[in-house]
């Protein structure tokens, strides 16, 4: 393919097809945190990337579409219960560490980790950008930090997500 096709593993495309057969359905929890926060379950998502090498103009790709299911807390991952197989997906932004939870992206080496990786987490009605640092991720949540819902689950049957189980069927 001449891109990547889901740079930055955001929306894990590839990853809800590789788990499919633990529970898990293609997810989008990274980029886009003003669209993330404005959708609402029975939303239809249409995804482009970008061609991976820097030319211009620039070419974009379809990459998918996904329609919304339901939108969680990122720290709801983390929970022992339905949402434990999106742990193992490439675009969590943290993960539990002692009492708290410090800053992670699988996906990315940590110089290309998202500086704003908080600010796209958090519950922006009860938070400023100015008062959310990039280096709080360790204690965030004991700090009164609180994730926003808007960690997003897609359906995961033929004819609401494309790719969908057949067409990734080979995916990794």
């Amino acid at each position: 393919m001449p891109f990547d096709y889901d740079k930055g593993h955001d929306p894990s495309l590839l990853s809800g097809a590789k788990f499919r057969n633990q529970g898990g359905v293609p997810t989008w929890g990274v980029c886009r945190a003003d669209v993330r926060n404005a959708i609402r379950p029975g939303d239809l998502v249409v995804f482009f990337a970008a061609g991976h090498k820097r030319q211009f103009p620039i070419h974009y790709y379809f990459t998918g579409f996904a329609t919304v299911s339901r939108k969680i807390r990122q720290s709801a991952i983390w929970l022992p219960d339905e949402f434990a197989v999106y742990g193992q997906y490439r675009n969590p932004l943290i993960r539990p560490r002692g009492g708290g939870f410090e800053r992670s992206e699988p996906g990315r080496t940590p110089k290309d980790w998202h500086k704003d990786r908080l600010w796209r987490i958090v519950d922006r009605k009860r938070h400023d950008r100015r008062g959310i640092r990039s280096d709080q991720a360790g204690e965030f949540l004991s700090a009164g930090v609180e994730c926003a819902a808007n960690h997003v689950l897609f359906q995961s049957h033929y004819g609401h997500t494309w790719p969908s189980e057949r067409a990734s069927a080979g995916a990794g």
